[in-house]
Order: structure tokens, then sequence, then C-alpha cells
């Protein structure tokens, strides 16, 4: 957030329009190599020999939301032949979108699209319904509200826009991951 408050102009990194556009993938206008270059001066130093993928290429094909920081930057995709649990990392991590269809006093039901990997793609699968236990329901909701999932977490509304933004941004990095794992034949 600190890199896209001084590519943007903006005072405070965490203000609204900053926030929402790195955890749902709106585009600021950014310029994708310069956020990618300050990211790499920024968090290069800090990872260390463990990170030695965040390379300039690696983060050519980055944008700057947190879609790009699960697929791109933490390593779990990197690991995806080695079991289920990186898949269900990846899963958890990135801001999925869904549709409320059940709610009652322990929880609430939403459906929503999970990531499949099938040795060569990294994908949504269709719909499957998922319970959100009672103490993880972030804002009040009812059947039919459109809403944002991190982890076992139900954490807020979203409009139509937002829907839409996030879909996209997530199939750009579907796309770009599957891609690269490609290249590097993880499998």
């Amino acid at each position: 957030l600190q890199v896209l408050a001084r590519l943007t102009g903006t005072d405070d990194p965490l203000e609204h329009r900053l926030v929402e556009a790195y955890w749902l993938g709106r585009d600021l206008g950014v310029d994708h190599a310069r956020f990618a270059d300050e990211l790499l001066a920024v968090i290069g130093p800090q990872a260390g020999h463990y990170w030695t993928h965040l390379t300039p290429e690696l983060l050519a094909s980055g944008s700057p939301d947190h879609g790009f920081h699960v697929f791109g930057v933490y390593p779990w995709s990197r690991l995806l032949g080695a079991g289920p649990e990186p898949l269900h990392v990846l899963d958890s991590c990135r801001i999925r979108w869904g549709v409320v269809v059940g709610r009652d006093g322990t929880g609430a039901e939403v459906s929503t699209s999970h990531l499949t990997w099938d040795g060569a793609v990294l994908d949504l699968a269709g719909p499957t319904v998922e319970r959100i236990p009672e103490a993880n329901v972030q804002v009040d909701v009812e059947v039919g509200d459109q809403v944002a999932l991190h982890w076992e977490w139900l954490c807020d509304h979203l409009t139509p826009t937002q829907c839409e933004a996030l879909e996209a941004s997530t199939r750009r990095e579907l796309t770009a991951t599957t891609a690269r794992l490609v290249g590097s034949a993880v499998r």
C-alpha cells in the first residue's frame, strides 16, 4: 500500500480507494513496471534468499493488488504439485466473491467458486456452497447479498462493479500464474 500511495500521489496509504484497489484488484492506472520495480526494491532485501523467485521478470507480469501477492509473490503456487495444502492456501488467501444463499443464527451459506489445479492449469471450479460460522461473519448479510470471503471469513459486501473487478483480476492472475508454472514445469 505504501508503494501504491507513492505512485498515486496519495498521502495516506490506508486511504479507502487504495485499500479497495489492492484487495479487489481495481485498476488505479499505476504503471505496472514502475510498481514492480518499487515493490522489488522494498520487499527484495527483506525477503532475502528465501524468496529468490522475486525477479524483475516475475514482477513485470505483476499487478498492484492482493491477487498478485497471493499467486506471484508468496511461494505457494510453486508448491502445487506437492499435495493439497498449497491449493488450499492459495484458494483461502485470495479474496473470493460469492452470493449468500442461506442465513441463520449459526452462520451463512455462500455460493462461491474454489480453485482447481489439474497439474497444468490453475482455474476456477463451478460454484459450491460454503458454510461460514457466525463468529466469522463480519457484516450483516441477507440471502442474495454479494460478499467478499478471505480464508474462512465473510468480510464485507460487494457491489456488482466490485465483483466484476475482483473476478477479472483473479482470472488475469490465474492466467499469468498458469503460464508461469507451465514455463517452469511445476507439476
